[in-house]
């Protein structure tokens, strides 16, 4: 591979040039070596010997995959030769232009070639991270940059980069005002790691009440990523995640409101126990709030949200039921919110709590008009969600002559019966055959018949 590179003509001359010109095409790879390893070449020369040598490796996604090819070989090359052992040794110099110069060759090498262990091994991952510590500002600055954008393209490399020691680092940094933001994305990749959760979460907590909305937000976006694992969902729970979830899903930001209450909804996947945690940190306090909010996915992220806080048991969905307007709102929001996510999560909230078929719930929610508000989403282009609004009539008409209460007048009233006749002619055979099987069994002269009779009994009993 070397004697072939050897013969790779780059058209260009090899006089030095001024690191100030726009144009660094002026020098051979061969030169390049020659600048590097001499020991007569001036800063001016090794920077621009340096800068030349990352364009050489700037190659876009359009261009054909012979020039990436050549260009691979060329970074090959580069990694065997004397070259990178000169580039790693610059990492150490105290000018931070050829500090910086030096680190965009070594994340260009690593892009480029497949010979990553070699570069490790000779040190140049360690000495990108030792800019980290560096007392020059700028120095940090590059090397964080760096670094992140190394761990992004390749995380195999996290193994010889991430630390204890360097996310401390980075958790000192954060907590500075500068260099805040890029501490945040090596932290964020940091997390994705299991090791750090134990040490990386508490930290995350108390980042997240710092007054400073972008950092919030970072930190929340992490945290909501987080709750969707298992093991580390409980690790925030140990630490007052919640109570601090909580608090953001009412913060001013949507953004970060939107992520808390994402958060919150993963973590109502776990046990009863962290069901009952989450009532207990406040939240029914803040979704009526939520529920009003002009943000449509807000809106329909705490409707999911509550949709998980009530499956499967009849205390959960009590803690709902008799908290102030709650209820109320997700009717209203089923009857008449513009957009038919929210629908759709509304409607599968009010029908998870008329499965479970108890009486006083469901004459609770007809109540609180849930059957007008059911019958404004039973014709729509969602199957499954006709389905579900279809499902919970039939459980309301049943209980209604149970109750020998008038409940399919009222489905009449709101034109629901209009509307199941409409249904008789979907394309689906499933909507067909239950729309036609409640138009017989409740509103035909059949069905009130049957109602009559059931009237007059109730009337003849002996009570």
């Amino acid at each position: 591979m070397n004697t072939k590179l050897k013969s790779i003509s780059f058209k260009m001359t090899p006089k030095l040039c001024n690191p100030d010109d726009n144009d660094h095409a002026s020098i051979s790879i061969t030169t390049i070596k020659t600048i590097l390893l001499s020991k007569d070449s001036n800063g001016s020369q090794k920077l621009c010997a340096l800068n030349k040598l990352a364009r050489m490796f700037k190659v876009g996604s359009s261009e054909p995959a012979s020039s990436r090819k050549r260009l691979a070989s060329i970074a090959d090359h580069v990694v065997d030769s004397p070259i990178l052992p000169a580039v790693i040794e610059l990492l150490k110099c105290k000018t931070i232009q050829m500090i910086s110069a030096a680190a965009m060759v070594v994340a260009k090498l690593l892009t480029a070639t497949d010979n990553v262990e070699r570069i490790v091994e000779l040190g140049a991952v360690a000495g990108m991270v030792d800019m980290i510590y560096s007392d020059i500002i700028e120095a940090r600055t590059c090397g964080i940059k760096i670094l992140y954008i190394i761990l992004s393209d390749r995380p195999h490399l996290r193994k010889h980069a991430l630390n204890r020691k360097l996310m401390d680092e980075m958790f000192r940094i954060v907590k500075s005002p500068i260099h805040a933001d890029l501490a945040l994305n090596v932290i964020e990749i940091g997390c994705q790691e299991p090791e750090y959760w134990i040490t990386a979460i508490p930290e995350l907590i108390c980042l997240s009440k710092k007054e400073d909305h972008g950092v919030q937000r970072k930190v929340i976006v992490m945290m909501s990523k987080l709750c969707r694992n298992k093991g580390c969902a409980q690790i925030i729970v140990e630490n007052g995640g919640l109570s601090l979830l909580v608090d953001m899903a009412g913060h001013d930001n949507g953004e970060i409101a939107l992520h808390a209450i994402t958060s919150l909804s993963s973590l109502a996947t776990g046990s009863d126990e962290r069901i009952q945690a989450i009532f207990k940190s406040g939240i029914m306090v803040k979704v009526p709030i939520l529920l009003d909010h002009h943000k449509k996915n807000i809106r329909k992220e705490t409707c999911n949200a509550l949709f998980k806080f009530i499956d499967g048991s009849l205390e959960r969905i009590g803690c709902i039921m008799f908290t102030d307007t709650t209820m109320e709102k997700v009717i209203h929001l089923l009857n008449s919110d513009p957009c038919w996510l929210v629908r759709m999560e509304c409607l599968k909230i009010v029908w998870k709590m008329i499965e479970t078929g108890h009486r006083y719930l469901i004459m609770s929610l007809v109540d609180r008009g849930s059957i007008e508000a059911i019958c404004s989403v039973v014709v729509c282009s969602d199957e499954d969600m006709t389905m579900m609004a279809l499902n919970a009539l039939e459980s309301i008409l049943k209980l209604g002559i149970a109750e020998i209460s008038d409940y399919a007048t009222r489905v009449f009233e709101c034109e629901g019966t209009a509307k199941l006749e409409l249904l008789q002619e979907h394309k689906s055979e499933n909507v067909y055959r239950k729309a036609k099987n409640l138009i017989t069994k409740y509103f035909s002269e059949s069905a009130e018949n049957d109602g009559n009779d059931i009237y007059e009994r109730f009337q003849n009993l002996d009570l």
